[in-house]
């Protein structure tokens, strides 16, 4: 690629699966889209991993997950397409995308009160989230 080029790019899910792609994860998927995003003439992918599919639990990041994450690498690779890789996603599209124990059960959304609905393992919920800057047990995570 040439140094001084100017790249473009799209922000990318499947379109059939979209958040949902780490969990239902389909190879062919990836590479015929990464071969359509190339064939339109783009160079890179900004792509989002949900941080539950990465890190179902505080102390453990999902080797499954990791590996699908190479899987992708290599199919932009293959395509000639850099990649944007959007770590722990936690608001996308109007959602709050939060693992479960990140979230603090003891405290619920007061009823009648704004928010960006949050959800997890497939359910939405009123839990508050736990502060991510100041909780301890966010910070060790």
């Amino acid at each position: 690629m040439e140094i001084n080029k100017f790249l473009l790019g799209v922000n990318y899910w499947p379109a059939k699966k979209a958040m949902y792609w780490w969990k239902n994860f389909d190879t062919k998927e990836v590479e015929d889209d990464f071969k359509f995003i190339r064939e339109l003439g783009l160079d890179l992918v900004r792509i989002f991993l949900v941080w539950e599919d990465f890190q179902p639990y505080p102390d453990y990041v999902s080797q499954s997950a990791l590996r699908k994450l190479a899987q992708v690498c290599d199919i932009a690779a293959e395509n000639q397409l850099r990649l944007i890789i959007t770590f722990f996603t936690g608001h996308m599209s109007g959602v709050n995308w939060i693992p479960e124990w990140a979230l603090d059960k003891h405290t619920t959304i007061p009823k009648g009160i704004r928010y960006y609905p949050t959800i997890t393992n497939l359910q939405i919920n009123s839990y508050q989230i736990k502060d991510m800057y100041s909780d301890d047990f966010m910070l060790k995570a």
